[in-house]
């Protein structure tokens, strides 16, 4: 209507900060003011009539001829929006194909012409960088896929300088003490929460407040804000160091409730374990134990093995012999050819075999 070379939008979403709602009044009144002589001069019968027509004609062209009377009057901006994510070259694009269809709105041929002539419509700044949302997801999801791989790999190695590159493990307490999920899964799970959330502070934040736009970056500033003062040290600093700590323990005691079976000897997981050589350990079978009330309790059923090392004792969690665990570890104590005593019974819980 005014057929000025202004081709910005002027629309301000997410005004959080005072000084994003103070800087997008600033640029409305700014243009109020550059524009007000045309506001003033559209202000007559015929312009208004003139603009009624435009708009009809632009509505039936985006509707194909099917726009409602709402439509005619409140119009459809989404189709002005979308040239402003656009480069230059895909813009020309896009109107170009559609001028021998003769859907061009009036608008979109005022634009079209206007970069034809070789000039930008666009301020550079608002092409320059991402919305919030996709930049945190842009950042967000390598960092996630990240911190998964550095947990699987980092539970793999933990487990090949406890245990052994070539260590079999066998869990006497089964797989789910902490639950249905596995030991390790759970530990996996647990480093890699814990992970995830102090790189994404660490190194995810300041690379989505680069990516962002500059108005973008207003809105990263006040969802990613910690507040001021202690409490705010502890949430940037702190916090992230205590989570990757917790990630590497969780890690390190992935298979605490396991015994390892490498080629040249046992490993079982401190503080009450111990590594020996398969020559150095004599291993017993005991018919019956001491139960908690003092009497003895045997089962055929169940698996009753005591380690002997080092002039010590080692009480092997009991296990079913019917159980996964139960004959996985039998088949290792035979496959590393070790002689397994069977005595009656347990005459204390200091584990002095009878």
């Amino acid at each position: 209507m005014f057929d000025i070379n202004d081709f910005n939008v002027y629309e301000f979403d997410n005004c959080i900060e005072t000084k994003r709602i103070n800087k997008s009044l600033d640029k409305l009144t700014y243009i109020i003011e550059t524009y007000s002589p045309d506001i003033k001069n559209a202000n007559t019968n015929k312009n208004i009539s003139k603009l009624m027509k435009n708009r009809r004609n632009d509505m039936d062209i985006i509707y194909y001829d099917n726009a409602s009377k709402e439509e005619y009057i409140n119009g459809d901006y989404a189709y002005v929006k979308k040239f402003t994510k656009m480069n230059k070259n895909k813009a020309v694009s896009n109107l170009s194909g559609r001028v021998d269809k003769g859907r061009l709105t009036i608008y979109e041929k005022r634009l079209l012409k206007y970069l034809s002539d070789g000039n930008n419509y666009y301020d550079s700044k608002n092409t320059k960088g991402k919305d919030f949302k996709t930049a945190r997801l842009i950042i967000c999801v390598p960092i996630i896929i990240f911190a998964v791989i550095i947990c699987i790999v980092g539970y793999f190695l933990t487990k090949d300088c406890i245990f052994g590159t070539k260590a079999i493990l066998v869990y006497p307490n089964g797989y789910t003490t902490k639950g249905f999920i596995p030991n390790y899964i759970y530990s996996i799970l647990l480093s890699f929460s814990a992970s995830s959330f102090a790189l994404i502070r660490i190194i995810g934040r300041p690379l989505v407040y680069l990516l962002c736009s500059d108005d973008e970056r207003e809105i990263a500033k006040v969802k990613y804000s910690d507040g001021k003062g202690v409490f705010a040290v502890i949430k940037k600093i702190v916090l992230p160091i205590i989570l990757l700590v917790l990630a590497v323990i969780s890690l390190y005691y992935s298979n605490e409730n396991c015994i390892g079976f490498n080629e040249n000897e046992i490993v079982v997981r401190e503080p009450n374990g111990f590594t020996e050589s398969y020559d150095n350990i004599t291993v017993y079978r005991v018919q019956s134990r001491l139960g908690i009330y003092g009497e003895y309790c045997s089962s055929p059923e169940e698996y009753y093995y005591i380690i002997e090392h080092n002039n010590k004792f080692y009480d092997v969690p009991t296990m079913s012999t019917e159980s996964s665990e139960g004959k996985a570890f039998t088949t290792q104590l035979n496959k590393h050819g070790i002689t397994i005593h069977n005595v009656k019974q347990v005459k204390t819980e200091q584990n002095t075999k009878q």
